[in-house]
């Protein structure tokens, strides 16, 4: 740290004497002492007080990657006594921060359900100070995380998350925090890039994580808030700890640093002028929290593991158990009802009664909440995963056939002959090419059979003839829309690809509630006829092979 080597002093404690130390105050918070782990780290001495100001001591207590597991369990520490952790800290005469480490707006139906509105309700509630912008929170979408970033009383950080069109940063760069004596503490963040398949396609494409440029950010971090005098400062993280290592090593000027891992750990450390620093891993899904203290120019850290704690905080509790309950309510309500079992499996046919009712269902969220009119709607088959029906329908059981974060939802605008392509590969290929099993609504088209070649004519989209020269808005999965299904992409670019900041297990829900009330309108009792083959296709074929009865009743 760019400090003056005389005014530090050396001190270490072994991990008996430090919770000698604490054992007194331990016992008034409701802890017990069973398996914490501590770590001291040297630090300089704080500045001698003005008039009868007494130095200030620090907790910062953190936690990782909580993913929506805010419940107590025997392998979760819980929310609430994360919070009622910082009430015993402040009881004690400390100052408090606590800080989290990212993707933990969503991971599980408690917050996905509410699109991450109820993760931010519980972290206020609990005080939190700021979180790491994860790949988590981005995957809400940018309309729906600066919702969430508006309700929040807590700060969401990142140095290095930008949009990859105008570089414009996608969290707030640093913290400053004035301690009760006066000092100041920094705190910046440092977004983890993501791994694939970890972001929505349209989010990927459009974030930029600066990966070649994270040391030089982290430094700039550094020199900005040591400007304005910060005597301590943080870097909080959602990078692994092999990175995180690299990164604090590759940075002068860092006091903690604190990140994400499986299992607890607290090194010393380092930086890149041979100057001391303290990296905390804390464990996600609250695991355990990581708490560092800062008294007297000693750094201290230790974790506070799931039957640590005795006492939670109540009111937060009561929302935690509170907000189960409502989602738990929302999960069994029945949206409809169904004599019949809608298979997700494929069909001879290549079209199923519950491809058509998913299909339905997008177009149908697309036409209100933008309030437009999309011509066509396309789903991957592959992207329902279970049947629905017979009887009552719930939104649970809606959330199983197409699950939460799996297949967010967009509108591209295409033209004909892309969208001719993309329904070619798909219905007429055989092997990979013909596996996604597209289903659709707004289309209609033949297959032909000549002389043992199958072909795939569109004859309309939206009720009119097909063109394709034309240009057609198609509703759809942003996966397929990018071709990420391994099938042609609907474009070639991101400019006419729009983010519908929902998912389709959301709008089958909506729609089943909306439009299907009380039981499936009886179209659904068949398929609707989108895939028709022509007379020339079913004479080719053979005796043993399963034939459309009917083609006007394949129809509706």
């Amino acid at each position: 740290m760019p400090h003056d080597p005389r005014q530090r002093e050396m001190r270490t404690y072994s991990r008996r004497q430090a919770l000698g130390l604490m054992s007194g105050w331990l016992v008034a918070a409701g802890m017990t002492t069973t398996g914490c782990s501590t770590v001291s780290v040297q630090e300089e001495q704080p500045s001698q007080p003005v008039g009868q100001i007494l130095p200030a001591k620090l907790a910062m207590i953190h936690t990782a990657s909580v993913e929506g597991c805010f419940e107590q369990s025997d392998t979760c520490l819980g929310i609430s006594a994360v919070a009622q952790l910082r009430s015993s800290y402040e009881q004690n005469g400390y100052d408090v921060l606590l800080l989290d480490g990212g993707n933990t707006l969503g991971g599980s139906q408690l917050v996905d359900l509410s699109q991450g509105e109820s993760g931010v309700g519980i972290l206020n509630a609990s005080s939190y100070d700021a979180l790491c912008l994860g790949c988590r929170e981005l995957a809400l979408g940018s309309k729906t995380l600066a919702k969430r970033e508006s309700q929040a009383d807590w700060t969401l950080l990142s140095a290095n998350a930008t949009d990859a069109d105008d570089h414009e940063a996608l969290g707030t760069g640093q913290l400053v925090r004035t301690l009760s004596d006066g000092r100041l503490v920094g705190i910046f963040a440092i977004t983890a890039p993501a791994e694939e398949d970890t972001l929505p396609p349209l989010v990927a494409a459009h974030t930029s994580f600066q990966e070649d440029k994270l040391t030089e950010l982290a430094q700039q971090q550094v020199a900005e808030l040591r400007e304005q005098d910060c005597r301590l400062v943080v870097c909080l993280t959602n990078l692994t700890k092999d990175k995180a290592v690299r990164l604090a090593k590759g940075v002068s000027g860092i006091d903690v640093v604190l990140a994400t891992a499986g299992n607890w750990d607290a090194i010393r450390l380092e930086d890149a002028s041979s100057e001391e620093m303290l990296l905390v891993c804390t464990p996600h899904r609250l695991e355990g929290a990581g708490v560092v203290t800062w008294e007297l120019g000693k750094l201290s850290a230790r974790m506070v593991a799931p039957g640590d704690l005795y006492l939670v905080d109540e009111q937060v509790e009561a929302l935690v158990t509170q907000t189960s309950l409502d989602v738990d309510d929302q999960l069994s309500k029945v949206l409809t009802a169904s004599d019949e079992t809608l298979s997700f499996h494929q069909s001879d046919q290549r079209e199923t009664i519950l491809g058509d009712l998913v299909a339905d269902a997008l177009l149908w969220e697309a036409s209100h909440g933008l309030q437009s009119s999309p011509d066509a709607a396309l789903i991957d088959g592959t992207s329902l995963q279970a049947s629905l029906g017979p009887h009552d329908i719930t939104r649970a059981d809606a959330l199983v056939t197409c699950p939460l974060g799996t297949a967010p939802l967009c509108t591209v605008e295409t033209s004909g002959a892309e969208l001719h392509d993309l329904l070619e590969r798909a219905i007429v290929g055989t092997g990979e090419e013909g596996g996604s099993f597209l289903q659709m609504t707004g289309i209609d088209c033949t297959l032909q059979d000549e002389e043992g070649k199958v072909s795939l004519t569109i004859d309309k989209v939206d009720g009119r003839d097909f063109s394709p020269t034309a240009r057609y808005d198609i509703v759809t999965t942003q996966h397929l829309a990018s071709g990420a299904t391994g099938l042609p992409p609907l474009t070639t670019g991101w400019d006419d690809v729009r983010d519908l900041e929902t998912c389709a297990g959301l709008a089958l829900a909506d729609y089943l509630a909306h439009e299907c009330k009380g039981r499936l309108p009886k179209r659904y009792e068949q398929t609707q006829g989108h895939i028709r083959k022509s007379e020339r296709h079913e004479e080719s074929k053979g005796e043993d092979e399963p034939t459309e009865e009917d083609g006007e009743a394949s129809r509706h």
